[in-house]
């Protein structure tokens, strides 16, 4: 009974909550990716690996596009990962882990979150959970490769910082097994090494991208895309908590209060884990390694390559952290308590996210537009990025107005021939896109605009 209560009450935070904010640019894109005839294209001017935009291919064809259809993949996706997350806990440290686990999933405000948004992070997610899940096989002696396999390429196939973690796993159990073999000589402890079906299973899943990594990667890095950022100290101080709460200005303050409390509740809890996994080798070592070894690879990357940092390149090792902790709770009133208190929070941080639209309000946007457009009139989006994807939010939210897509016109165009008329603006606040608005500005007046509105707005201008 208790078990399929928490199964429910994790598709329930998944599915529900689906049109509660705007798609804000990124995800407008990977739906302007997936509803081309040829994905693939467009792909290689993207940062990301093919597999997500592939599978919301087909979803678009099967489901449609509205905003709630294109969710409910993500968000069973994500439910997808919590089963399987709680399996691998139960196979690993029993069912009192299984248990728990399934609620700290289930539960998740960072999951919810990104297991709601129209991107890659929710297969990340999957493809850890059957990572985490393949390790549990490994651990009982059971067959693990298939899950390794599938695991790996669902998680690298889906973003680059994914395979930190595989990379990782993959270190650990070669590692393991070499030590296993200490009495062989050192090719007979490499071949014992290569031969552990679990290591082939990773190795298979990242020989599968191989090609792809050497044809296409090489053309994705030289696109001109902005980088994220590079941590600083506050960050890598909330980064514990981040990586389950989800904090924001838009939360209510007694809803930040309540969600402080249970930061500092998980806080205490990854730090027991942390304490007991030093002091007890085995499963809970291995699962507290994992995450910490990928969030400082990740803050490595960032620091001395390219600055990549950012929550949500983390979701992989999110699954591991959390199963760590749900593996170390033991039997005691005190601890089932404050496992309780951490999921009771988590719930109250998902449901007040969806107080209020916080995601780029490109539809309020286009909403304006519509109401002001005459026949004759061009339509301008500037959202700072490459052409090919300059126009996708516009696009998303104009598909059934076939008058209102043929008169979206590329900035440059209008700026190369300025003809008197109306140009209608939707302007993303990014900072490659304030040169192209102040020299539209300087080309003719503002009739109208909307104020700011989670980093977008709209404007009407009249050149002479």
């Amino acid at each position: 009974m208790a078990v399929c209560s928490l199964v429910a009450l994790a598709l329930v935070l998944r599915v529900t909550g689906l049109g509660a904010h705007s798609l804000w640019f990124d995800e407008c894109m990977t739906w302007l990716i997936a509803r081309a005839p040829r994905p693939l294209e467009l792909v290689q001017q993207e940062l990301n690996p093919p597999f997500a935009y592939l599978v919301f291919w087909s979803w678009i064809r099967i489901a449609g596009d509205s905003v709630s259809a294109l969710r409910l993949l993500p968000a069973l996706a994500s439910f997808a990962a919590v089963l399987l997350g709680a399996r691998a806990a139960h196979e690993l440290a029993g069912p009192r882990a299984g248990l728990v686990a399934l609620l700290l999933l289930g539960t998740s405000p960072l999951s919810v979150w990104y297991g709601q948004e129209v991107r890659s992070y929710c297969f990340v997610e999957v493809g850890s959970a059957l990572l985490l899940l393949a390790w549990a096989r490994r651990h009982g002696g059971r067959r693990s490769w298939p899950w390794a396999a599938a695991g790996t390429f669902v998680a690298v196939g889906s973003h680059y910082l994914a395979v930190l973690v595989p990379a990782l796993v993959l270190g650990v159990a070669w590692g393991q097994t070499w030590w296993r073999h200490q009495g062989g000589g050192m090719r007979v402890r490499l071949v014992r090494a290569a031969g552990d079906p679990f290591v082939r299973g990773v190795a298979l899943g990242l020989l599968c991208w191989l090609p792809w990594w050497i044809l296409v990667t090489r053309v994705q890095l030289r696109t001109p895309w902005g980088r994220g950022s590079v941590p600083d100290a506050r960050a890598l101080v909330e980064l514990p908590s981040r990586l389950y709460f989800v904090a924001g200005s838009a939360l209510a303050p007694a809803v930040r209060g309540l969600v402080g409390v249970g930061v500092v509740v998980w806080n205490l809890g990854l730090a027991a884990a942390a304490w007991r996994a030093v002091r007890r080798p085995g499963v809970l070592r291995v699962l507290m390694l994992i995450p910490a070894g990928a969030v400082l690879a990740s803050v490595a990357v960032s620091w001395c390559c390219v600055p990549v940092f950012g929550v949500r390149y983390l979701l992989a090792a999110h699954l591991w952290l959390v199963t760590a902790v749900a593996a170390a709770v033991r039997a005691r009133v005190a601890e089932t308590a404050t496992v309780v208190l951490v999921a009771a929070v988590g719930v109250a941080n998902v449901l007040a996210t969806r107080a209020a639209d916080v995601k780029e309000d490109f539809a309020g946007a286009a909403s304006a537009l519509t109401a002001r457009f005459q026949p004759g009139d061009r339509i301008v989006c500037l959202t700072g990025v490459l052409e090919a994807f300059e126009q996708a939010p516009l696009r998303y939210y104009l598909r059934h107005a076939p008058e209102l897509l043929a008169a979206l016109t590329p900035a440059l165009d209008v700026l190369a021939s300025p003809t008197p008329g109306t140009v209608h603006i939707v302007l993303r606040e990014a900072p490659y896109s304030w040169p192209l608005w102040q020299r539209l500005l300087e080309c003719g007046t503002v009739v109208s605009e909307t104020p700011m509105h989670n980093r977008v707005k709209y404007a009407q201008l009249r050149l002479p």
